[in-house]
């Protein structure tokens, strides 16, 4: 049992990965973000004054439950593109992408 042990240790391949890449702060397009946090804010404009007006126009709807949901959704989004701005850590990296991710599947 002890000479298989061994060999096993012998013909064992070892692969290390140095990781030279920068770390996930310093990749973080401002720029990108800033134009994707603009376009969220104004999407979440249109569709929260879209409706608005829906709720004016067809009263008695009751899809109107759920008017104010997308747009609340589109505009956190923008606001925290913008606070990952300002203050960037990977806590609200991972969360701006996963607003964006889930604005964009109720958006759709």
């Amino acid at each position: 049992m002890e000479e298989t042990d061994s060999k096993t240790d012998e013909n064992s391949v070892y692969i290390v990965i140095k990781n030279a890449s920068k770390p996930s702060i310093q990749r973080y397009k401002t720029r990108s973000i800033k134009c994707m946090s603009i376009v969220h804010l104004i999407c979440g404009a249109v569709t929260f004054w879209l409706d608005l007006a829906k709720i004016f126009i067809i009263a008695d709807s009751d899809e109107n439950a759920l008017a104010g949901f997308c747009s609340s959704l589109f505009i956190i989004t923008g606001i925290v593109g913008f606070i990952s701005l300002k203050a960037t850590n990977k806590c609200k990296i991972s969360a701006f992408l996963v607003l964006s991710i889930l604005s964009s599947i109720f958006g759709g």
